[in-house]
């Protein structure tokens, strides 16, 4: 996936990093997203939409504190969920990872 002037790959896991708390990380010097992907789906989906966040607050230098990722990731992410955008596309490549079904 192309975030601004990178292209990230995405990493699919099935059980939780034990050293974070969260189910998802950025890794911005090589250009990976991982996400759990044993959890609901709605969980993932708002998951990758925390970690394009973070993508573009290293990207642009904005030194957005976790809380305020946190909370944009909230709003948008619900914002584009409750007026049925398909977000099927921000997941193809996880789900083609994790050999779910389209």
């Amino acid at each position: 996936m192309r975030i601004l002037a990178y292209d990230y790959k995405f990493e699919a896991i099935t059980t939780p990093m034990t050293n974070l708390k969260n189910m998802g990380t950025h890794d911005s010097l090589g250009l990976t997203i991982t996400i759990c992907t044993s959890m609901l789906r709605q969980h993932q989906e708002s998951t990758v939409f925390h970690e394009i966040i973070e993508s573009v607050n290293w990207q642009l230098g904005l030194g957005l504190s976790e809380q305020k990722i946190l909370a944009l990731e909230v709003g948008i992410y619900n914002t584009l969920h409750n007026a049925g955008v398909d977000l099927d596309p921000l997941m193809k490549e996880l789900d083609r990872q994790s050999g779910r079904k389209e």
